[in-house]
């Protein structure tokens, strides 16, 4: 009976302290699909997640979003520079573009062009690589 009785205190104990422990996380398992002819070629796809109260500091260190950040991207890649996963603030990984307001309203094959050259060239000058 006693040891009972302190088994429950303990869990009483424990239930108590991790009342004042609150953490809250929203996610949401984003399916792609290969984009152009590459998708005839190789059909497989690829998985993201989106956290809405996680954010990215860097591709590889995360931090709860401040308000109004909209979140972050995690998604595994193989093989860039040995890291098994990389996140991205939301909108630049949906629209390719820093901020909401830079995304633009149609998209034509020249704009495809302009921002695949875009991203090209801020990956090759280093811009969000790992600080």
């Amino acid at each position: 009976m006693r040891q009972w009785c302190a088994g429950l205190t303990t869990l009483a104990m424990l239930v108590l302290a991790m009342g004042g422990v609150w953490a809250r996380a929203d996610a949401a398992l984003l399916m792609e699909e290969p984009y152009g002819e590459f998708g005839a070629f190789n059909p497989t796809g690829h998985a993201a997640i989106y956290l809405n109260h996680i954010c990215a500091e860097s591709p590889t260190v995360l931090r709860p979003c401040h308000a109004g950040e909209p979140g972050a991207v995690i998604s595994r890649y193989h093989k860039i520079d040995g890291y098994d996963w990389l996140a991205i603030p939301l909108v630049p990984y949906l629209y390719a573009v820093e901020h909401v307001e830079d995304v633009p309203k149609t998209a034509d094959a020249p704009l495809e062009g302009e921002v695949a050259r875009s991203v090209s060239t801020r990956s090759s000058t280093g811009a969000g690589t790992r600080r």
